[in-house]
């Protein structure tokens, strides 16, 4: 999701649980807004191990930091799903719900009852259907966001896209290849689960006002 915002590669993405491993900074800049993006691992059941304890803890740190939340599916509702409902639940920030790979659904006529759904006891301020990868959907979340956040100062320069150096890019350019070229010899005899989330944050500036947002995702 976060890819498809930019319009460019930032986040590396496999089919594998646990890819994003790091905070990472994504800034998108348009005439009347600057939208400041956090992805972040995602948060995963069961801590037994050290590193998903170390995601987890990154994980929760952003909602606290955000104006605006965004809640990304992959099409169905997974337990996942439901943990990073609790967590955004308690914020003040108000939420909206992306249901993301509509264009994998067959029955196009699910997704309204699905989302009818998810939010019957569930207060999100607005959803949304998603094909990022195709960039359907993408715009009109992304003027949601910037309607809702509060005016800030502008954080970075209208040439900026990230936080990070170019050095860590390009690590974890090699670190996604790896991860496929594994992937690719296991799902011979082993097939997984697809799983991820993330989280975003945004900062958004108008030449003369400028807002600040931060979004949450699930991949």
């Amino acid at each position: 999701m976060l890819n498809a915002f930019l319009g460019a590669k930032l986040s590396i993405v496999t089919p594998k649980p646990q890819t994003t491993r790091h905070r990472i900074v994504g800034i998108v800049t348009r005439p009347d807004a600057q939208v400041v993006f956090i992805d972040t691992p995602g948060l995963h059941q069961g801590g037994k191990r050290a590193l998903n304890r170390q995601l987890n803890r990154v994980a929760r740190q952003v909602p606290d930091e955000a104006d605006v939340l965004v809640h990304v599916i992959d099409g169905r509702w997974r337990d996942e799903d439901e943990d990073v409902w609790k967590l955004i639940a308690a914020q003040p920030a108000p939420c909206l719900l992306a249901i993301n790979k509509v264009d994998r659904i067959i029955d196009k006529k699910a997704l309204l009852p699905l989302a009818g759904e998810l939010t019957r006891e569930r207060h999100y301020a607005g959803v949304h259907f998603i094909a990022a990868r195709r960039g359907d959907g993408v715009s009109a979340l992304l003027d949601d966001l910037v309607a809702r956040l509060p005016e800030a100062p502008a954080m970075h320069g209208e040439d900026e896209f990230t936080d990070r150096s170019e050095r860590f890019l390009a690590a974890e350019m090699i670190r996604e290849q790896l991860m496929l070229q594994l992937l690719r010899g296991r799902q011979r005899h082993h097939p997984h689960r697809r799983g991820y989330l993330g989280r975003t944050r945004r900062s958004e500036g108008d030449r003369d006002r400028h807002r600040r947002h931060a979004a949450q995702e699930n991949r």
